[in-house]
């Protein structure tokens, strides 16, 4: 799998303290994905705390862990074909 230039690579970022997420406050996180280059070319906002992803371009998934464990998958073809990111 090859990905296009514009999709390099990403974090999460929530904005809160070891504490507040260890105590359930932390509610939200920002996904940011840079190119190459690591110039920002998304940001993605979600309403709850994220301990990891990743993206399946094939699928068209966006895949989370959340504070809890949990495994959630959203649609994510509005990024994709948006930002132009693509499998080859």
């Amino acid at each position: 799998m090859q990905w296009r230039k514009i999709y390099g690579f990403a974090g999460a970022y929530s904005g809160h303290n070891d504490m507040e997420i260890q105590t359930g406050i932390a509610d939200n996180t920002e996904l940011h994905f840079f190119d190459w280059d690591g110039n920002p070319v998304a940001r993605v906002a979600l309403a709850e705390y994220v301990k990891a992803f990743d993206m399946d371009p094939h699928s068209r998934r966006l895949l989370i862990v959340t504070g809890d464990d949990e495994i959630k998958s959203y649609d994510a073809s509005a990024i994709i074909d948006a930002y132009g990111i693509a499998a080859k």
